[in-house]
């Protein structure tokens, strides 16, 4: 009934200078598409792009600031008083 497993031919799958050839092509293909990355920044540029962002923040708190209500926080003990 069953039929008798074909033979498996077995094939050379490691052909070492077919694997190095292909290894240095991608290499080179990744070699030629790296872009230079550019230098980190320095302590100074670092430290302007800090301040500016304080700046924003700043500006955004300020435009936040309001006087507030005294109903606002209720009456428990933990409310603004008038003193």
């Amino acid at each position: 009934m069953n039929a008798p497993a074909p033979e498996l031919e077995f094939v050379d799958t490691l052909n070492v200078d077919a694997a190095r050839k292909v290894a240095g092509a991608a290499r080179a293909v990744r070699a030629a598409a790296r872009v230079p990355r550019k230098a980190p920044p320095t302590s100074r540029q670092m430290l302007l792009a800090w301040v500016r962002g304080q700046a924003v923040n700043v500006t955004r708190h300020a435009a936040a600031l309001r006087p507030f209500r005294r109903d606002e926080f209720g009456t428990a003990a933990s409310a603004p008083t008038s003193a």
